[in-house]
């Protein structure tokens, strides 16, 4: 074989070795992903909760150097007989999968006049939530969020959306 096309052969599996190693490493690179929110709405089952969420509200997380911030605006919060709930250490509950294990971050919060919020940012670094200290570009996976009511204990908000 010509001493030519043995090198245009040679070049070609070689420029075809580093365009399919090339994708390889592209595709195992996770694509960013800056924040996360959802809606919270009833849980689809009955509980014994005694209050219920009556107007649009959010969970979210943002995403910033070295740090996870956790965000949830709960509006609309009402008892059985329909006035605005005051109570105070409710807890949020995020759910998420990390380095292949299940972890739960969960938040208290007041609710004044039917309204809560929270806004706490969390450090990569802390090993306590993450389950190890994490590097910038981990990937964590979103499963669940629970708001649980003071004194029962019972779930009366998921994240999720209602049907028109």
């Amino acid at each position: 074989m010509p001493s030519a096309v043995l090198r245009a052969i040679t070049v070609t599996a070689v420029t075809a070795a580093i365009t399919v190693t090339a994708s390889l490493v592209f595709a195992a690179t996770p694509p960013p992903a800056k924040a996360w929110k959802s809606s919270l709405t009833a849980p689809t089952t009955a509980t014994a909760a005694t209050v219920h969420i009556s107007k649009s509200s959010s969970a979210q997380i943002k995403i910033s150097t070295g740090v996870v911030t956790f965000k949830m605006k709960l509006k609309g919060v009402l008892d059985n007989a329909d006035l605005p709930v005051n109570s105070m250490n409710n807890t949020i509950e995020f759910v998420f999968l990390v380095n292949g294990a299940t972890k739960t971050k969960g938040f208290t919060f007041d609710l004044v006049n039917g309204k809560g919020e929270i806004k706490t940012p969390v450090a990569l670094s802390d090993a306590g939530t993450w389950g190890t200290m994490l590097a910038a570009g981990a990937t964590i996976e979103m499963r669940q969020v629970r708001i649980i009511q003071v004194g029962t204990g019972e779930i009366f908000g998921v994240d999720g959306f209602t049907t028109k």
